[in-house]
């Protein structure tokens, strides 16, 4: 009896919800009458005008004429006539043209495509302009967009903007084989993602202001040009154009693009001033620039040999290697700076240096890489006053690995095995902290003109001396050993201090001309070669030898000039200690039986 009351209560529940459900929903039975929609049509959810001898006719010069603001679509290909243009806009503001993939074809004495005269905001898209006798699109206002079409073998230009107005854009266009050019974009604002190709003119050509990004553009020429001040050429190929990128403007902003040229081609060219070209790399067999005096020049090198005829910053892309009776990278100018980027210059049989410096030049900087195996010098900036030279590994060169002018400074450098002195530097130099080894001709760190300074430098196994100073030249906290030489070989009011000389298979310090040396707290060891010295003076006098230690050499200090002073220093385990002629200034040598009482703070001391 109590399941049939729950089975009762749960069926009235049921009926009644089924009966709400059916009441909220309406009827079931459909109204009498045919079906219509309820909806809304495209042309009211999107209102647009077909383009047409009805909606817009044209008139004594255009095939089609739109003079009232709107959104118009093309509904089938368009044949163009002698002596009009297809579609013309004139005096209208907000439209928009949808070509819908179809054809404006041009015939023999057309005019333009699609022409736009004094317009505001009208965009053109989707669609192919072909065969005009004047200009695919040609256009005159404010706001004008040009996107999404292709505009081939027109008679003048594929697209020509002839506005003064920056708030325009042209986007993803194709153009081919138009006579005048492919893009003239005057003040339009932005180019950008367009291909251009096949003609002898511009591929684009923009006045002031214009940005030219992302295009790829094919034997035109110029690849792009750029006419008037502030305009921008950004991230853009060119392929194979009598001139890649040609700034005739000024204020020019030319930056990472890739110019690819074949002989008789230019790269980059500005035949005006004050503009820049930044990081921009040009490939091929054509020159890579041309500028005239004034631009600020960002430039990458792709491939050797290469000049440099303009102040410049240049840099490396890769591991490049040279050519057979060519520089790798010859300077021709001052203000130039070479960044290797950690890459490498690496020579071939017959190579000359890897970079030379051609003429009388300044202020050359070669910085950040390798350089090896070529058959001249490394680094040869001998023709180039205040240079520098620095974070450079220069390595099996033929001849010299670092060869500077006047008043450089070749810093942190590694200079191993080269043919002739591992580093060479002309007067009134700096060389601080680099290693100089295994030179097979010459020395290892050469500073024997004017008033050079050698710190804190490492000079071994070296066919010649380990350093070699003269002219008031001072070598100061170097290491130098096994050198085939002298250690350190110093003439001419030199100073050589606070070194350490291990070793040599000549004299650990040999002073022979000029005299006036200071030779001071100095560790020498090992000079013992037949004859080899620690500290040699001779045929010069005025040298001032002080606080030294001598060890393990065939002579100590061997003195065979008058008028020196020699105090202070310490020879020990030597065949002999001291050899020094009368007629020199020198603290008495103490030995060890007599150290207890001796009291002389000039004294040498030996074991």
């Amino acid at each position: 009896m109590r399941m049939n009351s729950r089975f009762f209560l749960l069926t009235a529940a049921i009926g009644v919800l089924v009966t709400s459900t059916l009441s909220l929903a309406g009827p079931l039975t459909p109204p009498a009458g045919p079906v219509t929609s309820t909806g809304k049509t495209l042309t009211e959810v999107e209102p647009r005008i077909a383009i047409n001898a009805t909606n817009t006719p044209g008139d004594a010069d255009s095939v089609y004429k739109i003079v009232n603001p709107g959104s118009y679509y093309l509904t089938d290909n368009l044949s163009g006539v002698t002596g009009k243009s297809g579609i013309k806009v004139v005096a209208a503001q907000g439209v928009t043209i949808d070509l819908m993939g179809f054809s404006l074809r041009g015939v023999t004495g057309s005019v333009h495509g699609l022409r736009a005269d004094g317009v505001v905001e009208v965009t053109v898209r989707n669609g192919h302009i072909i065969g005009w006798g004047g200009d695919g699109v040609h256009a005159q206002g404010n706001g004008i967009t040009i996107e999404d079409i292709s505009v081939n073998g027109s008679g003048g230009w594929g697209v020509f903007l002839d506005t003064p107005y920056p708030n325009n854009r042209i986007s993803r266009v194709s153009a081919g084989l138009n006579t005048l050019g492919g893009i003239s974009a005057g003040q339009v604002g932005l180019v950008e993602q367009c291909s251009i190709y096949a003609t002898s003119a511009p591929g684009i050509s923009a006045s002031s202001t214009t940005r030219v990004e992302r295009c790829e553009i094919w034997n035109c020429n110029p690849g792009v040009l750029l006419t008037g001040p502030a305009g921008i050429v950004r991230d853009t190929s060119t392929f194979f154009c009598p001139v890649g990128i040609l700034a005739s403007g000024s204020n020019a902003q030319i930056e990472h693009n890739i110019i690819h040229t074949s002989t008789g081609q230019v790269g980059l060219r500005a035949t005006t001033a004050i503009n820049t070209f930044l990081d921009n790399t040009v490939v091929g067999t054509g020159d890579k620039y041309d500028f005239v005096a004034g631009n600020r020049l960002q430039l990458v090198i792709s491939q050797l040999p290469e000049s440099i005829d303009w102040p410049a910053e240049v840099r490396i892309a890769g591991a490049l290697t040279g050519v057979s009776g060519q520089n790798g990278l010859t300077i021709n100018a001052d203000d130039v700076s070479v960044d290797l980027g950690g890459n490498a210059l690496i020579g071939i049989a017959g190579s000359l240096d890897a970079i030379n410096v051609a003429g009388s030049r300044r202020n050359i900087s070669v910085r950040n890489g390798s350089i090896r195996a070529w058959g001249g010098d490394g680094v040869d900036v001998s023709g180039a006053s205040s240079s520098l030279v620095e974070s450079i590994r220069v390595s099996d060169n033929t001849g010299s690995g670092v060869r500077t002018g006047e008043r450089a400074i070749v810093r942190d450098c590694n200079a191993r095995s080269n043919g002739m002195d591992n580093i060479i530097v002309g007067g009134y130099s700096q060389v601080i902290g680099c290693v100089a080894d295994a030179s097979t001709g010459g020395h290892g760190i050469n500073a024997s003109f004017v008033q050079s300074l050698v710190k804190d430098c490492t000079a071994s196994s070296n066919a010649q001396s380990g350093v070699r100073a003269s002219q008031r030249t001072r070598v100061q906290g170097c290491v130098c050993s096994n050198n085939t030489l002298h250690g350190v070989h110093v003439t001419f009011v030199g100073v050589v201090e606070d070194c350490f000389i291990n070793a040599n298979a000549g004299d650990g310090i040999l002073m022979d001309a000029g005299g006036g040396v200071t030779i001071r707290n100095n560790t020498i060891s090992e000079s013992n070669g037949p004859g080899d010295v620690g500290i040699r003076i001779l045929n010069a006098g005025l040298c001032h030898v002080e606080s030294n230690q001598i060890v393990a050499c065939n002579t100590g200090i061997l003195v065979s000039a008058a008028g020196n002073i020699i105090i202070k220093n310490t020879s020990m385990g030597c065949t002999t200690n001291f050899n020094i002629i009368a007629g020199n200034t020198t603290g008495p040598v103490i030995t060890s039986a007599t150290a207890a009482t001796a009291t002389n703070p000039l004294a040498n001391l030996t074991n």
